[in-house]
């Protein structure tokens, strides 16, 4: 199962959080600052890569993408656990 953790990390891995940054797992990720447009391009990306996914960007909007915990759980209920492995 995918968690906010998960993500944090991925974040971290593409120097979107340092380690250690304090953000909540719903802190807004826009309005914060940490991510944008083309931030979330790279996430989207890696996401994909990393699970073997294929994210619809209709699916794409605040509750879906907006904090860390709003992106796992989107992959939680878009993909079957095993998708997420």
């Amino acid at each position: 199962m995918i968690m906010a953790h998960d993500i944090r990390t991925l974040f971290e891995e593409l120097g979107l959080i340092d380690t250690g940054e304090v953000v909540g797992d719903s802190d807004p990720l826009f309005d914060s600052g940490l991510l944008d447009s083309i931030g979330l391009i790279d996430v989207l990306s890696a996401i994909e890569a990393r699970y073997g996914v294929r994210i619809d960007p209709d699916d794409l909007n605040e509750s879906t993408v907006g904090s860390l915990d709003a992106i796992a759980s989107y992959l939680q209920s878009r993909y079957a656990p095993a998708q997420l492995q």
